[in-house]
C-alpha cells in the first residue's frame, strides 16, 4: 500500500491580486520543523490597520486590512518525518494587473451587496456592487443527438472520462460506478472491479510507459486507488492508496513540472489545508509538496500565453487563483466578492485559454471573463443556472461554456475575443458532469454527461 499524506499547512494571505507568485525553491531546512525566516526581527507594521496602500510604508501594501510586506518570503519550513519533496515559496511576478476595478458597477450610487439577492431585477452582485451587463445575443445553436451506451439506467455513475488506453486515436469512455469501472470501447464494454465508495476520477500518465493511468478517490474520505494502465491490455492492476488527513475535494493529473510524466494535484473540501502536488505516484514512493500559498477546493487546468505549458487554477466559493508553471508562479488572485460562483476554463477565444466565472444574478446570469492583462469584463444572459462546464462541440474551432440546471444554455464566441452567442440546449438541462472526447477517431468531438439521477449519456453534436 502506498501512503500519501496531505500536510496540514496554514494558507498564507497573498501579496495582492495579480502581483504575487509562487516558485519552487530548494529545501534548505533539513526537516527540523523550524522556521528560520525573520528570526530576531519584528514586523514594523504589526497590528496596523489600513484601507489602502497609501497608508502603508514603502515596500508594504494593504492586504486584508493590514499593511503586509509586498511578496514576502515566508522562510523555509522543514516537515520532520515526511518526504515532502521541494517546498513552494512565493516570488514576485509582473504578469497581470490588479483587476478589481468595479467600484459602484453601473455608477448609480447603489449600496454594496454580498449576493445578488441584494440587487434589483436584471442585476447581479459583483465585486460587492450591484451591476448590469450587456446581454449576450441569441444565435442558432447546435443540436445534440443521444447515442446508446447499452447501460442499465438505474445504476448510478459517479464520474466519467475519455481515455485512449490502447493508443489507437479513439477514446474509450470510462465510467466509475460503485465497485466497478466500465470501459466502453466502440460496441464492446469491459469491467474492472475496484473498491467501493469511490466517486472522483483523475486521468494521468503517472509512469513512463506512456499509457494513461487512473486515480480514484472519494469525496470527503481518505480511500483512494491507483489503476495502472498497460500498453498490452486494458488497465487491470489495482494498487490501494492511503490518504492520511485528507478530506478529498478534487483531483487532477497534469505534467505541471514538465518532467515527462504527470503529477497528481489534490485539493481538500473544505480547503482548510493546502493543495498537494504528488510526484512519482506510480513508483511506490511518491513525494508530495504542499502548495501552501494557494487555496481552493476545486482545481483545473488552462494554458495561457501560447507557450504550451499548463497553468493550474484553484477556486473556492468566489475566489480564484491561477498558478503558472512551477518556476513562474502565482499570476492571478481575485475574489469576486459575491456568492454562488462557478468557474471554468478552456479555449473559448482565439489565441489562448480563458478563465470565466458564472455569477448568478437576479433573473440573469453573468458570464465574467477573468483576464490577467485587462480588467474584468462581463456579459449577461436571462435565466438562472447552477453549473458551468467547458465542452467541445462538433468541429467548432473553439470550445463553449455549458450552463446547466435547471435548464441548459450554451455560450460561445463566434470569432471575437469574448463570448457573444448563446443558444438553448434543453436535452442537456439536468447535466451535472460533462466531458468531451473522440470515440470514433473522426476528429469530431462527442460529449459524455451524467445527469442529476446518475445516468450516463453519450451525445453527438452538430450544427
Amino acid at each position: 500500500m502506498v501512503m500519501l499524506v496531505m500536510l496540514v499547512m496554514p494558507v498564507m494571505p497573498g501579496c495582492g491580486p495579480g502581483r504575487e507568485a509562487l516558485g519552487l525553491a530548494a529545501d534548505d531546512d533539513e526537516g527540523d520543523g523550524t522556521d528560520n525566516e525573520g528570526q530576531g526581527t519584528e514586523d514594523p507594521t504589526s497590528g496596523n490597520g489600513c484601507t489602502s496602500d497609501d497608508e502603508c510604508p514603502s515596500g508594504y501594501e494593504c492586504w486584508d486590512g493590514e499593511c503586509s510586506p509586498i511578496c514576502t518570503h515566508p522562510g523555509t519550513t522543514g516537515i520532520a518525518g515526511i518526504n515532502a519533496g521541494t517546498p513552494v515559496y512565493p516570488v514576485c511576478s509582473d504578469w497581470g494587473e490588479d483587476n478589481n476595478e468595479w467600484g459602484d458597477g453601473d455608477g448609480d450610487g447603489d449600496p454594496g451587496c454580498v449576493s445578488s439577492e441584494d440587487c434589483g431585477a436584471g442585476r447581479a452582485c459583483l465585486q460587492a456592487g450591484c451591476v448590469t451587463a450587456e446581454p449576450i445575443s441569441a444565435c442558432p445553436g447546435p443540436s445534440f443527438v443521444a447515442r446508446s451506451l447499452g447501460l442499465v439506467d438505474d445504476v448510478p455513475v459517479h464520474d466519467l472520462a475519455f481515455v485512449d488506453f490502447d493508443g489507437d486515436q479513439q477514446d474509450e469512455l470510462v465510467l466509475l460506478l460503485d465497485e466497478l469501472l466500465l470501459v466502453v470501447d466502440g460496441q464492446a464494454t469491459s469491467s474492472i472491479t475496484v473498491p467501493s465508495q469511490l466517486d472522483v476520477m483523475a486521468v494521468g500518465r503517472f509512469d513512463e510507459d506512456g499509457v494513461p493511468d487512473l486515480f480514484l478517490g472519494s469525496h470527503g474520505a481518505d480511500a483512494a486507488t491507483l489503476v495502472v494502465g498497460s500498453p498490452d491490455q486494458l488497465p487491470a492492476i489495482i494498487e490501494p492508496l492511503l490518504l492520511v488527513d485528507v478530506v478529498l475535494g478534487d483531483a487532477l493529473g497534469v505534467d505541471w513540472l514538465a518532467g515527462g510524466t504527470d503529477e497528481l494535484v489534490l485539493t481538500a473540501e473544505p480547503p482548510t489545508i493546502a493543495p498537494l502536488l504528488v510526484e512519482g505516484l506510480a513508483t511506490g514512493a511518491p513525494t508530495q509538496t504542499p502548495l501552501d500559498r494557494v487555496s481552493g477546493s476545486r482545481v483545473g487546468i488552462l494554458e495561457l500565453g501560447g507557450d504550451q505549458l499548463p497553468e493550474l487554477w484553484f477556486a473556492h466559493e468566489c475566489r480564484v487563483q491561477v498558478l503558472a508553471g512551477a518556476r513562474a508562479g502565482l499570476v492571478f488572485d481575485d475574489d469576486l466578492q459575491t456568492s454562488g460562483c462557478e468557474f471554468a476554463a478552456g479555449s473559448l477565444v482565439d489565441g489562448a485559454d480563458e478563465l470565466v466565472a458564472l455569477v448568478p444574478g437576479n433573473g440573469i446570469d453573468l458570464i465574467v471573463e477573468l483576464a490577467l492583462d485587462r480588467p474584468l469584463a462581463s456579459r449577461s444572459i436571462a435565466g438562472s443556472h447552477a453549473q458551468a462546464t467547458v465542452v467541445s462541440v462538433a468541429d467548432w474551432p473553439r470550445e463553449a461554456v455549458l450552463l446547466s440546471r435547471p435548464d441548459a444554455t450554451l455560450v460561445w464566441s463566434s470569432g471575437g475575443q469574448a463570448p457573444d452567442c448563446h443558444a438553448s440546449v434543453p436535452e442537456l438541462a439536468t447535466t451535472v458532469r460533462a466531458v468531451s472526447g473522440d470515440v470514433d477517431g473522426d476528429g469530431i468531438a462527442e460529449l459524455a454527461t451524467i445527469d442529476e439521477l446518475g445516468a450516463a449519456h453519450l451525445w453527438t453534436s452538430g450544427g
